[in-house]
């Protein structure tokens, strides 16, 4: 089942000219549901409190410290 879901993952976003971390929540959620792991213990919680805290800090500095210049000249900034 994960090498079926890995293989319609990879067949969905190899083509893709733009690739989006929000393109990966829905595979993310169903390796999760299917790989059996009790997400009500404690330290599989941390963990994933923890995994969440450091992306939202990266988009965030993404955010705020680099931003790009259209061709225009005008400045934009990544977001998600």
């Amino acid at each position: 089942m994960l090498v079926l879901l890995g293989c319609c993952v990879a067949a969905v976003l190899v083509p893709t000219p733009l690739l989006e971390l929000r393109y990966f929540i829905l595979p993310a959620l169903l390796l999760r549901v299917h790989s059996g792991i009790d997400v009500h213990q404690r330290s599989n919680s941390v963990i994933n409190v923890s995994i969440s805290l450091l992306v939202n800090f990266i988009v965030l500095y993404v955010f705020v410290r680099k931003p790009f210049l259209w061709p225009d000249g005008s400045v934009a900034r990544f977001m998600w």
